[in-house]
């Protein structure tokens, strides 16, 4: 399972997820107030956007699971195809939160925002998750060239 670079890879997109989950996406600004967009955050000094929540923990979720299907290649290449695109949901969700923040904060007056480093992990695991298809699609079709021979 690990040996396979692709299984590292989508460990690496598995991690990114699950580290977003728990940093601040965005640090707002306002006078004396600081605000955090975080995932999953009750603080009182946080605003969380649930769309991005949910699809962040989906995406983990299904990264984690990919890792564990390296047995069946073509349930694995499809299911990385769905990660795909749940990671480009995960921006487009971020983005609407994102809006709806701003919105809200600029009723109050001049707004200053700071970006955190999970703002990167949804392109990043695009990445990563593109280079695991790729490493299960050499694999299947080693198989079927192998299998071709016999």
């Amino acid at each position: 399972m690990i040996q396979r670079i692709q299984s590292f890879y989508l460990l690496l997109a598995f991690l990114l997820g699950l580290i977003s989950l728990f940093l601040p996406w965005v640090t707002y600004l306002q006078g004396d107030m600081i605000l955090a967009f975080k995932t999953f955050s009750s603080e009182q000094t946080s605003m969380g956007g649930m769309l991005t929540s949910i699809l962040v923990a989906l995406f983990s979720a299904l990264a984690l699971i990919i890792v564990g299907s390296f047995k069946k290649r073509a349930r694995q290449m499809w299911l990385i195809k769905l990660a795909m695109v749940l990671a480009v949901l995960v921006l487009i969700g971020f983005a609407f939160d994102h809006y709806q923040n701003i919105q809200a904060l600029k009723l109050n007056g001049e707004l200053d925002m700071n970006y955190g480093l999970p703002v990167i992990f949804p392109p990043a695991s695009l990445i990563l998750l593109w280079l695991a298809y790729r490493g299960v699609k050499k694999d299947e079709d080693l198989i079927k060239s192998v299998d071709r021979l016999r």
